[in-house]
């Protein structure tokens, strides 16, 4: 995939719930932890690899690369989680409902919004959890996880009691030893709310369920859950608790005078860094969001204490991507010194500066040497916060974010000892649109 972030072309998995691939060496690093949500967009020539450590990502020519095999699971399993979200108008509305279709025909559409009957199902120490559910253009879709390996001949699909076939066609499945996941597409009647679906899984005596209610006006969709409108952008959760898991659903509306920017995450760092993001406070305290399995942008899942009975969601900012090009060409030290420069990227949310360059040797090797390049960002508004660049540069390098701030602070080039320019450039700028939503859940069991 050239030119474009893999997550972004995902539906922005959030980086943080990835922890199924092998661990990588990279130069000078520690082992990958998480591949990060908005690493650079790379050119034809260079592959995303990894993240050695929470604020450093890795990128590699494709002729260096000696992972190739583990790539390939990283992308296998992470092209079932989701199908595409879709935006469509919504009379003076846009709308980008996870995981759902709208069909819009004159002044009508309908949501059909997941409303979990039994979302979790346990077999000794396994569990098996609905991540996503939704019914768009004839399709139901669903997405399962389960923590041990199966097959697909292991599921079956049940609606309203009668057996619904789920051939080659309609599955895909991702899993290893330790852990699947299982999503199908299967041709359905257009559901009512009363229409139940069970998923019944080997090795599970109780099948996960769950109704799709239709939600056929704004006003309805509202009234699944808490709504807040900030910036022109309305958000909509649902809360369900499992046990003593509370899970949490993202819809997002927006007005018609609303940014169209793509929306990257909500309340999540877009690169994992920043230390501030969507927490949950109880009775009990702060709770901050489990990090653990497979997961999914628009969904997030907390861990709350058997007697907490209501809560409340903060999310502080709403992670956001503009497509927006610029480029730099750079003229490097030629000696081994650092420089200070003013190189700038004027663009609609503010300035991109790349203030000092420092050229250091490659100790690990002779024929190379290190670029520092070091940003500052000049920002328009106060309430849209540039934090990324989509960068393309022709050379091996690494980016390091700032963990307080959550912003791509340097970029590490490894280039010719001879080397005396190279050109940066960007097709899209990643920012915190700033002001918080605040919900009042009943998490009661």
């Amino acid at each position: 995939m050239t030119s474009q972030h893999i997550l972004r072309e995902l539906g922005y998995i959030d980086p943080t719930w990835i922890e199924q691939a092998e661990p990588h060496e990279a130069r000078g690093t520690e082992v990958p932890s998480a591949l990060s949500a908005t690493p650079p967009s790379t050119p034809p020539s260079t592959v995303v690899v990894s993240v050695t450590h929470p604020t450093r990502v890795w990128r590699f020519p494709r002729k260096l690369i000696a992972c190739a095999v583990s790539l390939a699971l990283i992308v296998s399993a992470l092209s079932v989680v989701g199908f595409d979200t879709v935006s469509a108008a919504i009379r003076s509305l846009f709308s980008l409902i996870p995981g759902v279709g709208i069909e819009v025909v004159d002044d009508d559409f309908e949501v059909y919004a997941y409303e979990p009957v039994c979302g979790r199902v346990t077999a000794g120490d396994l569990y098996a959890d609905v991540l996503r559910a939704s019914y768009a253009k004839g399709l139901l879709n669903a997405s399962i996880y389960v923590s041990t390996g199966i097959m697909s001949e292991d599921v079956r699909l049940m609606i309203n009691g009668e057996p619904c076939p789920l051939t080659t066609e309609h599955v895909q499945l991702a899993y290893s030893s330790d852990a699947s996941i299982l999503e199908f597409a299967v041709p359905t009647g257009t559901p009512t709310d009363t229409d139940l679906y069970e998923i019944r899984i080997t090795g599970f005596e109780v099948p996960l369920s769950f109704t799709l209610k239709p939600c056929k006006t704004y006003g309805e969709l509202c009234e699944i859950g808490p709504t807040v409108t900030r910036n022109g952008i309305t958000l909509t959760v649902t809360a369900d608790r499992v046990e003593n898991d509370v899970v949490i659903w993202y819809y997002e509306t927006r007005s018609d005078n609303a940014t169209k920017d793509r929306l990257a995450g909500f309340g999540t760092p877009a690169n994992g860094s920043n230390n501030l993001r969507r927490y949950m406070e109880t009775d009990n305290g702060i709770v901050s969001e489990k990090h653990e399995g497979w997961g999914l942008s628009a969904r997030s899942v907390f861990e709350v204490n058997e007697t907490d009975r209501a809560a409340v969601l903060h999310i502080p900012y709403l992670a956001m991507y503009r497509a927006e090009t610029g480029s730099y060409r750079l003229t490097l030290p030629k000696d081994y010194t650092t420089v200070q420069t003013d190189y700038m990227a004027k663009t609609s949310l503010g300035v991109i500066k790349i203030v000092e360059i420092e050229r250091t040797p490659d100790a690990d090797d002779p024929d190379r040497d290190i670029v520092r390049l070091k940003l500052d960002y000049e920002n328009k508004d106060d309430n849209q916060r540039i934090h990324d660049l989509a960068y393309a540069v022709d050379a091996i390098n690494a980016v390091h974010y700032d963990g307080e701030s959550g912003t791509m602070d340097v970029i590490d080039l490894w280039v010719d000892r001879d080397e005396t320019h190279v050109r940066l450039t960007f097709d899209g700028i990643g920012y915190y649109l700033m002001e918080e939503y605040r919900f009042d859940l009943d998490i009661a069991p």
